[in-house]
């Protein structure tokens, strides 16, 4: 059986997932955002804005390597993103995974498999500046 988030059509329109970057961009440098990508952020900041659990996985990769613009210790980060108040985490299932193996989909990067697949399996908008993504998900937004 498949597991999804129990909110009705009409609440889910206000509700997002955020790309790794869009997350980083929110809270470090809104300037970066497109103006429609902080639009929606703010009006799903009225119920609730996910972040997959995948998205501090490649935050903290991102951080050993040293190629974030900024320093971040992850887990006060990851406190400091849930003080917000409106910032819920996705978990990734097995069927996202099943399901990022399997899609076809140029980009090879598995975050951005992930992220797709969890969109699409609880059938959120996607808020991400990634290309790749837009050609392949059309609920994303930017």
């Amino acid at each position: 059986m498949q597991w999804t988030v129990l909110h009705s059509r009409r609440e889910r329109e206000f509700m997002v997932l955020l790309d790794t970057h869009a997350l980083l961009w929110y809270t470090h440098k809104p300037e970066e955002l497109s103006a429609k990508a902080l639009q929606e952020i703010e009006k799903a900041s009225r119920a609730i804005v996910y972040v997959s659990a995948a998205t501090f996985w490649e935050i903290a990769l991102k951080v050993k390597k040293g190629t974030l613009p900024y320093e971040l210790g992850v887990p006060h980060y990851r406190n400091q993103v849930f003080k917000m108040g409106f910032v819920s985490i996705l978990p990734v299932d097995e069927w996202a995974f099943m399901e990022a193996a399997t899609m076809d989909f140029p980009n090879r990067d598995p975050v951005d498999r992930i992220l797709v697949a969890t969109a699409k399996r609880h059938k959120l908008k996607l808020v991400s500046c990634d290309t790749v993504i837009r050609s392949v998900y059309r609920k994303t937004v930017w």
